[in-house]
């Protein structure tokens, strides 16, 4: 029984290595694969014929013979200007901007619903707010009824 175990144990090492093996193959082809679909996409030319330019090469100047005798390095300054943020109105400020229209909205009955006596006008106040634009222009319209005693 003892010999039995010991020839399955090294049977299972034996796939471990196996599958570990296969499987650092398998590593080493998905990176190739990486590097080929997600790799630099330059072309790099290793030969160039004796006597011929290469394109990719910077070549300054055509004429390889003369000498460089002077080194001339200029430098460029960016300016950059930022310009301050408009200020943000909050919506009582942009209603308090826009120009006013009042519009008295009267009651339906003046009578009072007790004494049957007309009422008389004692104050108003402000009902509700209302932006609208009007042929291109906004107004702020203020719905106004009347208090009456």
């Amino acid at each position: 029984m003892a010999e039995s175990l010991k020839k399955e144990n090294e049977a299972l090492r034996a796939q471990l290595k196996k599958a570990q093996e296969q499987l650092e193959q398998q590593a080493i082809t998905i990176k190739q694969l990486q590097e080929i679909i997600f790799g630099k996409k330059t072309e790099v030319l290793e030969q160039v014929a004796d006597g011929q330019l290469s394109l990719f090469d910077p070549v300054d100047d055509l004429n390889l013979d003369q000498e460089i005798t002077e080194v001339v390095k200029t430098t460029t300054t960016k300016i950059v200007r930022h310009r301050p943020a408009k200020k943000q109105l909050t919506r009582q400020e942009f209603l308090d901007q826009l120009p006013q229209v009042e519009e008295v909205v009267s009651l339906k009955t003046t009578t009072c619903p007790d004494c049957q006596h007309e009422m008389a006008h004692i104050g108003k106040r402000l009902a509700r707010r209302e932006a609208r634009l009007a042929v291109k222009t906004y107004m702020r319209k203020n719905k106004i009824s009347l208090k009456l005693n």
